[in-house]
């Protein structure tokens, strides 16, 4: 059965290797908020556009992330 994984917590404490680990181990595909960030708008977007940035990749990570669950891969 599909499940989601939400891995939140303080700045630094290992959230991304966790992550990175767990999906070498389940497999599993990993979502990084901060990397779309970063991947779409550079390493220190405007701040007067962050707000409708972030936005704009919650929305795009929510829309791919539900769709993966619903999913099913064939059993070889």
């Amino acid at each position: 059965m599909p499940a989601g994984h939400l891995i939140h917590g303080y700045l630094g404490v290992g959230k991304t290797t966790f992550a990175r680990q767990l999906k070498r181990d389940i497999p599993a595909i990993r979502f990084s908020h901060d990397e779309w960030m970063t991947r779409l708008y550079g390493d220190d977007p405007p701040a007067q556009r962050f707000a409708d940035f972030y936005q704009r990749v919650s929305e795009q990570v929510e829309e791919v992330w539900s769709r993966s669950l619903a999913v099913r891969t064939p059993r070889s």
